[in-house]
């Protein structure tokens, strides 16, 4: 929907243009006529019937023309209006409603979108605690976050149980963090059976679980947990990711510290070949069985720090000293990888194998 301004000639044609087709059977009619009210000061009584007549209509807050008010209410500056749109059209509960106003208004200013975010936990809906969590870990205030996940763990999220073991993970909480994971994949399996595409959400969170278990030292359980993952059927989807182009590089997101960690235990005592096969195992995980992975050159797993801008690049089989350097590596702090760059654009290390050390590149 392109809104124009208030006080554009074109206005009330606009308005007549909207009104007619408010007038048929369609809520998303009703919610865009109701939502141009709203954006051009229109008093409630006029807005909110429209608002209210999609109720039990089940639009949801993903339909195409709720998107198109939502943007022009957030472009226009009105978090708060687009908050009330989708509570009075019942496109979304008010927890889930604070959480999408929070990723589009945080989209524009991610500075103001802390309190949306914190309302949407506040809702004490599984997804607002976990998001909010999230948010946490990337303002670098990660110690704070831990409650949020544990809370949506205890009240049975599968997505909360994971995000709990890998915050456990990060602290050295080896015996929590796998017992978070293993409730994850029991939640996983009672899914399996009720939800469309259940075997690809269980598949997903057996190879979550087994990254945590790699980030808490045990190899064999990640091997354990990747072998089940990949014995799961995997059930296509229009919207399954396409990983049948051969590809050379692969991401992952995890707490760079602990990641650094397992693998330099994975490589100690001479046992180099143990940590590239971690690595090998981590670049095949795919979510389709039958995709593939270039065979040509070096593959390189990209490992994202999840809490601040910076990612290490490491070869799968890298040499024998790039792990042994690894063990001496000094991270850039998180203030030193900030500020210069464009947001979403990390620092980077990367092995320099003619210099036999690691650097960093901004």
């Amino acid at each position: 929907m392109t809104t124009p301004p208030a006080g554009e000639s074109r206005m009330p044609d606009r308005e007549e243009e909207l009104r007619r087709a408010a007038q048929g059977d369609d809520p998303g009619a009703w919610v865009t006529f109701g939502g141009w009210l709203l954006l051009n000061g229109r008093p409630a009584d006029e807005y909110r019937p429209w608002l209210r007549k999609a109720r039990g209509s089940k639009l949801s807050w993903q339909h195409v023309s709720m998107h198109f008010v939502l943007d022009d209410l957030i472009d226009a500056g009105r978090p708060d209006a687009a908050f009330e749109v989708l509570v009075l059209s019942e496109a979304a509960s008010e927890g889930e409603a604070a959480l999408v106003v929070a990723e589009r208004w945080g989209g524009r200013h991610p500075r103001e979108a802390e309190a949306w975010y914190r309302r949407a936990a506040e809702s004490g809906e599984p997804a607002g605690l976990v998001a909010y969590g999230r948010w946490l870990e990337k303002a670098g205030r990660g110690d704070e976050a831990g409650p949020f996940y544990e809370e949506a763990d205890a009240l049975g999220d599968r997505a909360g149980g994971l995000f709990a073991a890998r915050w456990y993970a990060t602290r050295g909480r080896r015996e929590q963090a796998l017992e978070a994971a293993a409730r994850a994949v029991r939640r996983a399996e009672e899914a399996e059976t009720e939800k469309t595409f259940g075997q690809n959400l269980l598949r997903q969170t057996l190879f979550e679980a087994g990254d945590i278990a790699f980030l808490c030292g045990d190899a064999d359980g990640m091997a354990e947990l990747y072998a089940r993952a990949e014995a799961v059927p995997y059930q296509w989807s229009m919207q399954s990711t396409d990983w049948t182009t051969a590809v050379t590089t692969i991401t992952v997101s995890v707490a760079l510290i602990p990641f650094i960690q397992a693998l330099v235990g994975q490589a100690a005592q001479d046992a180099h070949e143990v940590a590239r096969n971690a690595l090998r195992r981590m670049v095949r995980r795919r979510e389709d069985p039958d995709a593939r992975v270039a065979d040509h050159g070096q593959l390189v797993l990209v490992a994202q720090d999840f809490s601040r801008d910076l990612a290490l690049h490491i070869p799968t089989e890298a040499a024998d000293e790039a792990f042994d350097a690894l063990a001496r590596l000094d991270l850039p702090s998180p203030a030193s990888t900030a500020p210069s760059r464009p947001e979403g654009q990390p620092g980077t290390l990367h092995w320099n194998a003619s210099l036999r050390r690691w650097e960093f590149r901004s």
